[in-house]
């Protein structure tokens, strides 16, 4: 097995994607993204997370919260009461994700932690195209479909 996914067309086999993604990073750091956003799922705080660096100094993700999660969290910190899109213009609610993040960070060699993320106002859906039948990400889509989100954190200066 090869790791390729493709289709036959006329007898020819075309790849169409890879089965298990690799990040190289410009260092020639080779990460498993499976590996970090699988951490990611362990916290019921985040529902979908896309971990980016293919050819990048630093590695930097793409999250989906879990409103109900947001909203449990944000009353037990005492927040007040609001919408879970609200909680994603408040600071206090931006720092218990940043804490989420670090937790997390602090289990990831150096070299694999999450430099810069954005969450995502709306959720990956399959409806558009993210996300496949069986609620798998699609990564290339969403690298294209959020390209100037991701060029933006590569802008900024590493934390």
């Amino acid at each position: 097995m090869s790791g390729d996914i493709g289709e036959f067309e006329n007898n020819f086999l075309r790849i169409t994607d890879r089965k298990k993604d690799l990040i190289i990073t410009s260092g020639g750091k080779n990460i498993a993204p499976q590996k970090i956003e699988g951490l990611f799922k362990f916290d019921p705080l985040f529902e979908h997370v896309i971990v980016i660096g293919e050819r990048r100094k630093y590695l930097t993700a793409l999250l989906n919260l879990n409103p109900l999660q947001m909203t449990l969290l944000s009353q037990k910190e005492g927040i007040s009461h609001m919408p879970a899109e609200t909680l994603l213009d408040h600071p206090d609610f931006l720092a218990i994700v940043d804490r989420h993040v670090a937790q997390i960070n602090s289990q990831l060699a150096r070299y694999e932690t999450i430099k810069q993320y954005r969450i995502l106002k709306s959720p990956f859906s399959s409806q558009t195209g993210e996300l496949t039948a069986s609620l798998k990400l699609k990564r290339n889509v969403v690298l294209r479909q959020y390209g100037e989100l991701i060029e933006s954190m590569y802008a900024e200066k590493t934390p």
